[in-house]
């Protein structure tokens, strides 16, 4: 036989032979199928999964083993076991899963006593099976029905048997779960001293595989020290090295399975997000006016949003952000005092009454170390650089109360506390959102002015004598949770709209943002102009409808005729192509009259819209870079406009991404307007600029004002502002134009990142 038969045959014999092997495989699981419906409720995919597992040793197939049963009915929720191989039978594992269940239902209707003869039959079966995960669920629902009854130490010498569990199966997730209940028995029983003991052995236990435990762990040790040792300037210590952690595995690239983490965060009381460790933190040094503190978590916590909200690799936001970490004193994380690396060391060695004293001292000097902190010495030189009439306001939505925290560069930072409750501030915020953003809703001006007003109450009059009092004429702000989908200019004083006063200058996180100021170029513009009809766009798994924007292309011919270094893109040149980074940054101002959506918790969704169907997503417009862009102008409607009033997060997300482009500042709106009214806005926004404004911030303002005198005449009946109307002209709607000065034409309009 030559080579080439040989080889032919050969060929033929092994295809042959996995024809054979797939064939006898589909027939096994054909019988294991018809088997799997049978009364004893196996599952053949759960069993191999589990049997799988049981080679790994590790509590995240916990999690795949919720998604798996999740949906599924009660029949399929006997595979759970991470740790052991099957049993020869599923009957006593299936016996298990029931009386857990009635166990549970039991419990939960107050009968304790029939709960827990049923969980510990459970506990015995399981036992017998060799099923350690279920026996940790029986004896946790025994625990839990003795917890309720209030008869602690039984409650607690079950705690301890779950550990042995968990330390049997070698579960290193289990046990400092497990440990952190165990540590919330022995305070229960006012043992407090192991309480925190065993909170810090959790910590030692978790911290390379399960980092993020150690955040729930410094939480619960803060809550012992604040709620039952009434040591408050400890337990912020605490907090802070709960966000040094959080900041540590953003730093680290560190990720945890969101299931897990949603099992972890079920341990901490008052913690339902990441997000609200940084909230605690900052709550209670704002408690303790440590105010400079509590201003670098809340900058800490702008970026965390950023990072949550696009979902991205948390090495690369970090690093984004970090590239810009040195304009706040080269601070990553938040330093402890000397006091606080004390209070650590007595605590971790029991000795409570140096902690006792050292937490008194430190309660006495914080506020004033405050002032010596790095990060305060070199945020108030780069305040001064902006001149002495800049102040950086950052306002706090808690839950019983406002907090309102305001730094200018003559002064050390200060903050106010406003009693009202978050529910109030959110429903008047969406109150407002609704009445503004529209004409067409029969709401008189009286009304908007009466919600702008009581705003103004919560917002701005608590710190209006002090912006009196230095000529502060430009607000460095940063808005907080649904805040950011109603602009601050047009909150109202009972005489006047607030952008009278004052120039609003957003940004997204102080760490993110270059503060200095430099005098504009003269302007080059690329202005892009949306020309299509209507039509309909698919992005990501949804459908956006479109309408055209008849005013868009006068919009871009007028910049023409104003500057003469404007370069127009209309028609088919309106392109992902022509909107090449190089082609970009020949310029120092980007001009887009198109669409744009930006969808609250979906930055897959949210783009930018350009002619023949094509369209750039947020996560793209990172990708540019544009160092040599001063200004971004998205002026249509729907830009920075989510579907719903989420965190608003969206909206901060969008200047964001720009920042990541190295572009200085953006202008976008917060709902849609008329477009004409959009055009009359932007020629006096571009005349500003070209004739009195030092910046973009001052050139926005004076455009607003435009538009809100412009009904106004003077003796001689000349109209007072740069921008001319005529009632009607609008044929969509000839009711709209009547009067400018209505919040909705102006207001939407914010600038974000550095436009001073």
């Amino acid at each position: 036989m030559n080579s080439r038969k040989r080889y032919h045959l050969i060929s033929y014999l092994i295809g042959l032979t996995v024809i054979i092997f797939f064939v006898s495989i589909k027939a096994f699981i054909d019988v294991l199928s018809k088997k799997s419906q049978n009364s004893d409720g196996s599952d053949f995919f759960a069993t191999s999964v589990v049997a799988l597992a049981g080679q790994k040793n590790d509590s995240i197939f916990i999690g795949i083993y919720e998604q798996l049963n999740s949906g599924r009915s009660e029949n399929y929720k006997w595979a759970q076991s991470p740790w052991i191989q099957l049993p020869e039978t599923n009957i006593e594992r299936q016996k298990v899963e029931e009386l857990i269940h009635l166990s549970d239902s039991l419990i939960s209707n107050g009968d304790f006593v029939k709960g827990i003869e049923t969980a510990r039959e459970a506990v015995d079966l399981s036992k017998k099976i060799s099923e350690l995960y279920q026996q940790n669920n029986a004896l946790k629902l025994i625990s839990k029905a003795y917890r309720l009854q209030g008869e602690l130490w039984k409650y607690l010498e079950i705690e301890k048997q779950r550990l042995s569990i968990a330390i049997e199966a070698e579960d290193i997730g289990l046990q400092t779960l497990i440990m952190l209940d165990l540590s919330s028995a022995y305070v229960a029983v006012g043992d407090i001293q192991n309480g925190i003991r065993i909170a810090h052995q959790s910590v030692t236990v978790s911290d390379q595989e399960y980092p993020f435990v150690s955040v729930l762990a410094y939480i619960r040790i803060a809550k012992i020290l604040e709620e039952k040792l009434h040591l408050p300037s400890s337990s912020v210590a605490y907090y802070k090295r709960a966000v040094n952690k959080i900041e540590e595995v953003r730093a680290l690239n560190i990720d945890l399975p969101e299931d897990q983490i949603a099992i972890f965060l079920g341990k901490a009381d008052g913690v339902s997000g990441w997000s609200d460790v940084y909230v605690g933190l900052a709550d209670r040094l704002l408690k303790q006016k440590r105010v400079m503190e509590a201003l670098i978590v809340l900058d800490l916590l702008k970026s965390y949003e950023l990072q949550d909200f696009f979902q991205e690799s948390s090495k690369k936001i970090w690093q984004d952000s970090c590239k810009k970490r040195h304009n706040f004193g080269e601070i990553r994380c938040i330093n402890f005092m000397p006091q606080e690396e004390e209070i650590f060391e007595s605590i971790s060695s029991s000795n409570e009454s140096d902690f006792q004293k050292l937490d008194h001292e430190l309660t006495k000097v914080a506020p004033k170390q405050n002032l010596q902190i790095p990060a305060y010495l070199d945020l108030k030189k780069r305040l001064s650089k902006l001149g002495k009439n800049s102040a950086l306001f950052y306002p706090l939505i808690l839950e019983k109360r406002l907090e309102l925290v305001l730094f200018m560069h003559n002064s050390p930072p200060i903050s106010y506390s406003i009693p009202v409750s978050k529910n109030e501030i959110k429903k008047t915020i969406a109150q407002f959102r609704a009445q503004i953003s529209s004409v067409d809703n029969n709401v008189n001006i009286i009304t908007i002015q009466q919600t702008a007003q009581q705003l103004y109450r919560w917002f701005i009059e608590p710190v209006k004598a002090e912006l009196e009092q230095a000529n502060i004429q430009t607000l460095i702000y940063a808005p907080d949770g649904q805040m950011r989908y109603v602009p601050l200019a047009a909150l109202y004083n009972g005489s006047n709209w607030l952008v009278e006063k004052y120039k609003v200058n957003y940004i997204t996180a102080l760490n993110l943002t270059d503060l200095d100021t430099q005098s504009f170029q003269t302007p080059s513009i690329l202005a892009g102009a949306f020309t299509d009809k209507s039509g309909q766009v698919k992005v990501g798994d949804r459908n956006f409808d479109f309408g055209p924007i008849p005013a868009a292309r006068k919009e871009i011919e007028t910049l023409a005729q104003n500057f003469s270094r404007t370069k127009t893109l209309t028609g088919s040149d309106f392109n992902r192509k022509t909107l090449s980074t190089q082609k970009l940054n020949r310029h120092n101002i980007v001009h887009l009259a198109t669409h744009g959506q930006l969808v609250a918790g979906s930055p897959e969704d949210s783009f930018i819209l350009l002619n023949n169907g094509e369209h750039i997503s947020l996560r793209e417009i990172k990708d540019w870079q544009l160092p040599n862009v001063g200004l971004v102008v998205l002026s249509a409607c729907q830009t920075a406009l989510g579907d719903q009033l989420g965190s608003g997060i969206e909206i901060i997300g969008f200047g964001y991404q720009l920042q990541l482009a190295q572009a200085r500042a953006a202008i976008a709106t917060l709902w849609s307007i008329n477009d004409t009214t959009t055009s009359d806005l932007m020629d006096a926004f571009y005349k500003r600029l070209k004739q009195d404004s030092p910046n973009p911030v001052d050139a926005l303002q004076k455009a607003q004002i435009d538009l809100i005198t412009s009904s106004d005449s003077t003796s001689d009946n000349e109209v007072r502002s740069s921008v001319e109307w005529e009632p009607g002209t609008d044929k969509t709607n000839p009711l709209i134009g009547q009067n400018l000065a209505h919040p909705y034409y102006w207001a939407p309009f914010i600038l974000i990142g550095n436009g001073l």
